[in-house]
């Protein structure tokens, strides 16, 4: 088992409502960050996918399903390594922040709003503390649940 955890940290420059131009840029940044840089962990900004801040968009159908493709479409494109990706997440009446832990390929859970868990086969753990809720109708913070709609997502 390895003494350290080698996490590289993106910053980049996202368009709101560009769900493909960002996921495009997302792929190129976690294939570097893996390749170059042999980081164990990528993490991407807060609603990396959808661009920051969606505002309204957060309301349209629309940004809901090429979210869920985008993220589906991100296990295809980096099936190795571990990376977490800022998203909406819709649960009810509920649009909250989350962040999907992709381990090779797979999405093993959302944690909408509160944390995020990755644990490797070594049984190394990362947590993240995530920031709020975004808009809903007073649903509050809510538990881990199995992946949605993504391979290997329960």
């Amino acid at each position: 088992m390895s003494e350290s955890l080698r996490v590289a940290l993106a910053q980049l420059d996202l368009l709101v409502g560009d769900v493909q131009g960002n996921l495009t840029q997302i792929v190129r940044t976690a294939r570097t960050a893996q390749d170059e840089l042999r980081a164990d962990l990528t993490l991407l900004p807060e609603l990396a996918l959808c661009g920051y801040p969606p505002e309204d968009l957060l309301f349209h159908r629309g940004l809901r399903v090429q979210v869920d493709r985008a993220l589906e479409q991100l296990c295809h494109e980096v099936p190795h390594g571990h990376l977490v990706v800022g998203l909406p997440e819709y649960v009810d009446a509920t649009i909250a922040h989350a962040a999907p832990v992709i381990a090779e390929g797979r999405v093993p859970g959302v944690c909408p709003g509160l944390r995020a868990r990755a644990r490797d086969g070594a049984g190394l753990g990362v947590e993240l503390v995530l920031c709020r809720v975004v808009e809903g109708a007073g649903a509050g913070f809510q538990r881990a649940r199995p992946g949605r709609g993504a391979p290997g997502g329960g």
